[in-house]
């Protein structure tokens, strides 16, 4: 168990630094520290700054990166077992993402159902993730874990007794706003969001004397979290179409800078419907800090760098980008005791297994050559006419993975007719000046499905006419029309049948 774990949280403007130090029943909250990114400061001076300031040192050290830096997407697959699922994530992403597979870092996480499973896949690019260990490491910074931001909360609060089946977590942020919902105490969607903070950083000028805030602001504070849980009802419910999801979240935590605002928790709780929640993890009686660490706590900046210093590495518990190419070469945090204990042990049992591999040598030498033979004319009998080869396992494995390409690629979609060929096909048919708004896009091998919202019962048809001329589609059909929660738009679903 390491002793000083320090947990770092990377933001586009800050960066929040805790290290706790584990302890028999607990953890001690040792320092924490929160530095903004100055204007044209790069993330490297800043991290320089924090770490100086604190005068940090530790045994281990996890790291989470923003979510907009990542590309979520919600897939069923047939099995449940998690090789299996990780073997055949990369293909089932392919033809979903705007980039080359082979450029992308992919996790997970799974939530099993009768017969399939349910996964979330986070993928990003390999270059990025490059880019944000070599700044670590300029640093003296190794992580074990590169996490995304706000999960480890989530973990957190399912790990809380009490805590809901089904629930949503929002981190109010400064320009972004992190969604997360977890349905059967699992993760199932990752958003970030928009926030407009108008008003809001008046109302918090005046500190806890809310009433002597100017009336005005306070209805541009009350819009301004009204917009944003119309978006977050919005992607709850586009979640609940695409997944014939019927869960609904019981209970909202919240937390972020936002949440400093008083009012805040009862807002949500009016235009969300469900209850609302603050989450401080001090709460949480596992944590003790001295009077003069408590000074400088700050839950709705901190709270995210705490629980990912006591973040499990188990599967499950989070995602980690360290991985592949980039998996940590060891963890830093074992004692130096350990490390002799473990290397001495390491020492015995390749001298027995030295011992053991010395008086099998000829008897494993002899049943190679046997094995040898037999895989030549395997070799021979599967794939008949071809010429002789020294190494027929390389040969075959090389084999199989032509052919199981080939069955795996997407019927439909080839070179000729890429996914972005059909998105800029639907877009260039569709005239600027029409007042629409695409909500969502569901591409198969047959057919593309287009939801979205519009002016009128008009501009459905002439959307409609202007896609029937595309030589990609050979029928274009309008699912459903419907007037709008307002009643002054028109909210409408369109089938494209795919050409053969």
């Amino acid at each position: 168990m390491p002793e000083k774990i320090l947990g770092l949280d990377i933001k586009r403007d800050s960066l929040t630094a805790v290290l706790v130090k584990s302890e028999l029943r607990g953890y001690r909250i040792m320092t924490c520290k929160q530095a903004p990114v100055l204007e044209n400061e790069g993330l490297d001076n800043a991290l320089k700054r924090l770490i100086s300031a604190a005068d940090l040192k530790w045994d281990q050290c996890l790291v989470s990166i923003p979510g907009e830096d990542v590309s979520y997407r919600n897939l069923r697959m047939p099995f449940k077992d998690i090789g299996k699922i990780r073997q055949a994530i990369n293909f089932e992403l392919e033809t979903l993402l705007p980039f080359p597979i082979e450029d992308l870092l992919v996790d997970f996480t799974v939530e099993s159902r009768p017969g399939q499973s349910q996964v979330l896949a986070a993928s990003i690019k390999k270059a990025l993730v490059s880019d944000y260990l070599s700044l670590l490491k300029a640093l003296g910074l190794s992580p074990g874990v590169l996490d995304i931001r706000c999960v480890p909360i989530v973990s957190w609060i399912l790990g809380q007794e009490g805590s809901p089946e089904h629930g949503l977590f929002l981190e109010i942020g400064e320009t972004k706003s992190t969604m997360i919902l977890f349905i059967r105490r699992r993760i199932a969607l990752i958003r970030v969001l928009t926030f407009d903070r108008t008003g809001m950083d008046s109302a918090l000028s005046v500190g806890s004397e809310v009433n002597r805030v100017d009336p005005l602001i306070m209805d541009q504070v009350e819009s301004s979290i009204a917009l944003f849980c119309n978006r977050v009802l919005d992607t709850l419910h586009a979640y609940k179409w695409q997944n014939n999801e019927q869960a609904l979240p019981e209970k909202v935590f919240f937390t972020g800078t936002g949440s400093l605002f008083p009012f805040t928790g009862k807002l949500l709780n009016r235009f969300l419907g469900m209850p609302a929640e603050q989450i401080d993890l001090t709460s949480d009686k596992r944590f003790r800090m001295d009077e003069k660490t408590s000074r400088n706590w700050n839950p709705a900046l901190m709270n995210g760098a705490l629980s990912l210093a006591i973040r499990e590495e188990k599967q499950g518990s989070g995602f980690n980008f360290r991985r592949d190419n980039f998996k940590a070469s060891g963890h830093s945090f074992f004692h130096k005791k350990e490390v002799r204990r473990t290397a001495i042990a390491i020492v015995i049992a390749l001298l027995m297994l030295a011992l053991d591999a010395g008086a099998d040598y000829f008897l494993v030498k002899k049943r190679q050559n046997i094995l040898d033979k037999k895989i030549t004319e395997l070799y021979a009998d599967t794939f008949p006419g071809t010429a002789k080869t020294l190494h027929p396992v390389h040969q075959m494995k090389s084999k199989i993975e032509q052919a199981e390409k080939l069955v795996r690629f997407p019927p439909g979609i080839g070179k000729k007719e890429r996914v972005l060929d059909l998105l800029a096909d639907i877009s260039g048919r569709i005239p600027g000046s029409f007042d629409v708004l695409v909500t969502h896009t569901l591409i198969n091998p047959e057919s593309v499905l287009i939801s979205g919202r519009t002016d009128n019962f008009n501009t459905v048809d002439a959307i409609k006419s202007a896609l029937k001329g595309s030589l990609l589609f050979n029928s274009v059909n309008i699912s459903s029309a419907n007037l709008d929660r307002t009643g002054k738009g028109v909210r409408f679903e369109m089938r494209l049948r795919r050409n053969n």
